[in-house]
């Protein structure tokens, strides 16, 4: 968990733009829609969704915590934390 929360703090682009590639990977791999994703990881408007895989906005942590249980991945994963398995 304290990885997570040091992932989620960072702000260089290249964490966001992993993080960003990540979601947007994990969500086709579920063969889920933004939409369908935002109901999943709720309630969340499924523009977040798309500002998170354009790099415009990074979740905390609990939504974080959220898109990975619904995209069935770990948070660490998703976060980019080094070593992180998917």
């Amino acid at each position: 968990m304290r990885r997570l929360a040091r992932a989620a703090t960072r702000t260089g682009p290249d964490q966001v733009s992993l993080f960003a590639r990540r979601l947007r990977r994990a969500r086709a791999a579920a063969g889920m829609t933004q939409t369908q994703l935002a109901r999943e990881a709720g309630p969340i408007h499924w523009t977040t969704i798309s500002h998170y895989e354009n790099g415009q906005r990074r979740p905390g942590t609990y939504r974080t915590m959220r898109l990975a249980a619904a995209l069935n991945v770990t948070p660490e994963w998703l976060s980019g934390v080094r070593g992180a398995s998917r």
